[in-house]
């Protein structure tokens, strides 16, 4: 299925080392990006992705053109208590 997605990946040069389960990290990224492109439609499909240091912490971003999820149902922070990952969802990029 070809659904002509632009996908834009900035990495920050200056992470350090995380030390993580790589099977939690790699199922919280293919499920954040699977979330991404099925939230996509009309013309302007876009996924960006993007890694910075903020302080002592990486922040990996994920932003799309989607429509984004209901504010009703949105919480305000989500994560996985045992894995010791959380993030944040923000509105869709515009």
């Amino acid at each position: 299925v070809k659904r002509n997605i632009h996908l834009t990946f900035e990495a920050d040069d200056e992470l350090p080392w995380v030390s993580a389960s790589q099977d939690h990290l790699q199922g919280v990224w293919l499920n954040l990006l699977s979330n991404a492109m099925d939230s996509l439609d009309g013309e302007r499909k876009e996924i960006r992705i993007a890694t910075r240091k903020q302080a002592n912490e990486v922040h990996i971003q994920f932003s799309d053109t989607g429509k984004g999820i209901p504010p009703e149902t949105l919480p305000r922070y989500v994560g996985c208590s045992t894995c010791g990952i959380y993030w944040r969802i923000e509105p869709p990029l515009k």
